[in-house]
């Protein structure tokens, strides 16, 4: 047994022993907290001087950075006045040359002396040049490479892919004159290094040419270099100050003191601890704003001497500048840090350890009081606890003077009343379980060592037949049959067995047994069997419990019934048959899912809703769901609830698993459990793929029809009135002309003639619309794509129509083609530009212009034929390419029309892979454009895809 001591003199123990850790504890933080305060002051020091480096060398890297930038800057400002300056002159001595040649030789002399004039100028030290080109992008003056004169550049493009040529054109054309920057190899340079190029250029009006010149940034700029680093060499001049400029490479362009550092045999510069300079020097310059680095110079004889530098790069230039400062070196040696910490500490530590004696004496002899209080007062204590013990009575805590012995006698008064309370409750709790045991219509048991029953409960007699006081006369292996008694036992001992030798608190033991009743028949029971224990973990018994399984067993037998003839239904059904629970997880589906959508059963079992709906019949669903659900709950609030239908039916698009959709009909309604709460969803799948296939063949063979019709319709309607029309004409011309010719003046008959020969252009017009459009509806055109040249045709319909746009005063014109070839049926684009220039034509008044231009896209060319027109409304518009809607109109001279042309057109062009466009504004005119491939890459099968 251990030494007891008083807690009293514990307590002046303790108290002596924090006083004394108390007393080093104050010594060791106040030396602690004084060591710290004398190394930050002298760090401090040393900080500021350092920061007064820095900020010396960063003020002088900014200077050298905005003066470079001025240097820059001022010099491109120079090179543009320069530029401009040679185009000007070359340009005043193109325009003297052709104001004195005007008029006295013809304009190819002309144009020859002006392109001789320059071919020979060289500035720029030989590198300057003048050139000239068209504002169709044909060169005229290139002196570099003459081989390109006379080629059309517009379509040359740069290293960057910019289109120089097409640029010069149309700063040209916004304002006469302006700067073109574009990227180019330098002459006579092996790398495929881009070097940004500035050219000046200015139109020169008399033969639509443009005059320019150019210079290289980069030649001024290593003229810049070159100013810039005298002047940094010249302002290099004060003591203990270091300059270096490198390029990115490590290269040195100036060292202001090549003995700083050690130079190895591999190149390398090295300060005085092995670093490597510039490798130190380029990780600084690759940062935005620059770096600070602190290096040691080499010396043979006295410590290395630190150096601060600051390294920046400069914009736009392979340069990085590193300007270095001296800086003294201040250690923070350990002799002056103590001999500082000496004589602070000292005296203050003395004071402080007076103090804390003076205070401790009267506390520690207060503390010595109080220990003898307590342990007079906890003598008495006990020998009222001991006497309150044996006579069970409760003690008066307002007795005693100390809170803490008044908190230990309420304490011992709950205890107690808890003893009083638990006999109580132990009494209560034996007479309710034994109750439970006599009504409960389960058999209640014990058993204990040696496999005897200690205790079973009433009802056993109830449901066995045995009267209550036989039963613990047998062992409990007497109550089954014969075959299973060893095994019983066998069960029983081991159970036992394993409970007295492991702590087994908890476990139960489950099996499912049949007994033998008194009169011999057999009953199958539910046995449970639970060790119990006493606190010290003793096994005490077996307690068991044991149900009649009789009636379950029937509805377990009704139960599979039921299921299989449920099974045999999903089986052999055709539809998919399928459950779902409330998070939209499937449960069960039919075998015939295989059948419909691919999946097997185990695929699809457990698979998401999300997964087998596109998004828009996911929402369908969903949608359905929900409101049977909310359909369910409302009904369960109601207090008188009817039986409403909670099923729906939709049609909705499904996946099956190699991704294709198909055409579904869903039943589906709610699944219950026995007892009433919702478990899910049940429902049935159809698939009706090919209904919706027959309702939509269905549909498209009305719409079909009524085209034909609306065709059927137009057909008559042309032949009925827009052809028998001019026929008309023709049939009282001819007639007036045969019966009264002689009454006729020459001119009368030469405008009845003219009148004929319109009238007979417009009947063939119509004519050949009307056959070509016929053949198109009933299919008999074939499609015959070939490579053709597009600006052949353009000017072949343009001759065409050039008469009647001559008779009307129009200017007709066009564009050169940026293509030679196009893919498509000639007849057929031949067809489309006849209708659409004539159309232009005729909705142009007199004195309009109709032009013809192009537009190149990625793989496609676009054809626009632009004219000064009428217009046509917004309405109008909406209108023209239905066949069933009337939009005939006449011309500017009253030119009839059929309003065949645009729809024929539209078709044609749709047929070759393009596309139809309008664009009109009333009184302002029309832009209508249609779109040809380039390649044959998407005619496959005969047909543009």
């Amino acid at each position: 047994m251990t030494n007891v001591k008083p807690i009293y003199s514990a307590i002046t123990r303790r108290l002596l022993v924090l006083m004394i850790v108390l007393s080093v504890s104050i010594v060791v933080i106040y030396v602690v907290y004084a060591s710290v305060n004398i190394y930050n002051e002298m760090q401090e020091t040393k900080e500021k001087e350092l920061a007064s480096v820095k900020e010396q060398l960063r003020q002088k890297s900014a200077g050298t950075i905005n003066y470079i930038a001025l240097v820059r800057q001022d010099n491109a400002i120079k090179l543009n006045e320069i530029l401009k300056q040679k185009v000007y002159e070359a340009y005043t001595v193109a325009t003297s040359i052709y104001n004195e040649s005007k008029g006295v030789i013809p304009d190819p002399v002309i144009k020859r002396l002006i392109k001789e004039s320059f071919r020979d100028l060289r500035f720029f030290g030989g590198r300057g040049y003048y050139f000239i080109a068209d504002l169709y992008g044909n060169e005229v003056l290139y002196p570099v490479s003459p081989d390109k004169e006379g080629l059309n550049l517009i379509n040359l493009t740069d290293l960057k892919g910019n289109f120089p040529i097409q640029d010069e054109i149309s700063i040209i054309k916004k304002a006469g004159e302006g700067f073109v920057t574009d990227y180019w190899p330098k002459p006579n340079s092996d790398d495929d290094k881009l070097f940004p190029k500035t050219s000046f250029v200015k139109e020169f009006k008399p033969f639509g040419w443009f005059i320019g010149t150019g210079e290289y940034l980069d030649n001024i700029e290593i003229d810049v270099q070159r100013t810039v680093l005298n002047n940094l060499i010249k302002e290099d001049q004060l003591k203990n100050n270091y300059l270096f400029v490198l390029k990115s490479n490590g290269l040195a362009i100036f060292n202001s003191d090549s003995t700083l550092f050690e130079r190895t045999n591999e190149g390398k510069l090295i300060d005085a601890f092995g670093l490597d300079v510039l490798r130190e020097f380029r990780k600084l310059s690759m940062q935005p704003n620059g770096g600070f680095i602190l290096l040691y110079a080499n010396s043979k004889n006295d410590s290395p001497q630190p150096i601060q530098f600051f390294v920046k790069s400069v914009d736009g230039w392979d340069w990085m500048v590193a300007y270095g400062l001296k800086v003294s070196p201040i250690e923070i040696g350990s002799d002056v840090f103590l001999k500082k910490l000496t004589s602070t500490l000292i005296p203050n530590l003395i004071i402080v350890l007076l103090i804390f004696t003076l205070i401790s004496l009267p506390l520690f002899y207060l503390m010595k009081r109080l220990t003898t209080s307590i342990k007079k007062n906890t003598q008495t204590f006990e020998n009222v606890m001991e006497a309150a013990l044996i006579n069970s009575e409760m003690i008066d805590p307002n007795n005693y003077v100390y809170k803490e012995f008044q908190d230990l006698a309420a304490t011992f008064n709950t205890l107690i009343e808890k003893n009083k309370l638990s006999v109580l409750q132990l009494n209560d709790s034996e007479t309710r379980y034994r109750l439970i045991a006599t009504q409960v219509s389960d058999i209640i048991f014990t058993i204990v060592e040696g496999l005897k029953f200690n205790y079973v409960s009433p009802s056993a007699t109830k449901i066995t037949g045995y009267d209550i006081d036989e039963i613990p006369n047998f062992n409990p292996e007497n109550y089954f049959p014969e075959k299973d008694r060893r095994q019983i036992k066998l069960i029983l001992g081991r159970i036992i067995f394993s409970s007295k030798k492991n702590f087994r608190q908890g476990s139960i033991f489950q099996y499912e047994l049949n007994i033998v009743k008194a009169d011999g028949t057999y009953l199958p029971m539910e046995v449970r069997l639970t060790p119990v224990y006493l606190k010290q973990r003793k096994f005490v018994y077996l307690l068991g419990v044991a149900r009649n399984l009789s009636e379950r067993k029937e509805a377990q037998v009704a139960l599979e019934k039921s299921e299989e003839r449920y099974r045999l239904l999903a089986t052999n059904a055709l539809d998919l048959i399928w459950s779902m629970d409330l998070k939209y997880q499937f449960t069960f589906v039919s075998p015939s899912v295989y059948r419909i959508e691919g999946y097997t059963r185990e695929e699809r079992v457990g698979m998401p809703l999300h997964r087998l709906l596109p998004p828009e019949s996911f929402i369908v669903v969903d949608d359905q769901l929900k409101l049977l659900v909310k359909k369910y709950h409302e009904q369960k609030t109601k207090p008188n609830p009817s039986s409403p239908d909670f099923s729906a039916s939709f049609e909705i698009k499904q996946f099956k698993k190699d991704g294709t959709l198909y055409w579904a009909d869903v039943k589906v309604g709610l699944s219950f459990a026995v007892d009433g709460t919702l478990t899910g969803f049940n429902g049935i799948t159809r698939d009706i793929t090919e209904r919706k296939k027959a309702e939509q063949e269905l549909k498209d063979s009305e719409a079909k029809l009524r085209k034909i019709n609306a065709t059927k319709d137009k057909f008559f309607s042309i032949i009925a009135h827009d052809l028998r029309n001019p026929f008309s004409s023709l049939v009282g011309f001819t007639s007036m002309l045969s019966e009264h010719f002689d009454n006729f003046s020459d001119s009368e008959k030469l405008t009845i003639i003219n009148q004929l020969r319109i009238t007979s252009e417009t009947a063939y017009r119509l004519l050949e619309n009307l056959l070509e459009w016929s053949r198109s509806e009933t299919g008999t055109m074939t499609l015959a794509p070939t490579y053709f040249d597009i600006e052949a045709l353009c000017q072949e319909v343009l001759l065409l129509h050039r008469p009647h746009a001559q008779r009307k005063n129009i200017e007709l014109s066009s564009v050169p083609c940026p293509v030679h070839q196009v893919f498509a049926d000639r007849n057929m684009i031949g067809t489309v530009l006849r209708n659409l220039i004539s159309n232009a034509v005729k909705f142009t008044r007199e004195g309009g212009a109709v032009m013809l231009d192009y537009n190149l896209e990625k793989e496609r060319l676009q054809i626009l034929i632009r004219d000064s027109g009428v217009g046509i409304s917004s309405d109008m518009q909406k209108r023209l390419f239905v066949i069933d809607q009337k939009v005939k109109t006449s011309g500017t001279y009253n030119e009839p029309g059929s309003g065949l042309g645009l729809i024929l057109c539209n078709e044609f062009v749709i047929h070759n892979g393009g596309k139809l466009t309008l664009e009109s504004i009333i009184d302002k005119g029309s832009t209508f454009g249609f779109t040809l491939r380039l390649s044959d890459e998407s005619f496959i099968n005969g047909r543009f895809e």
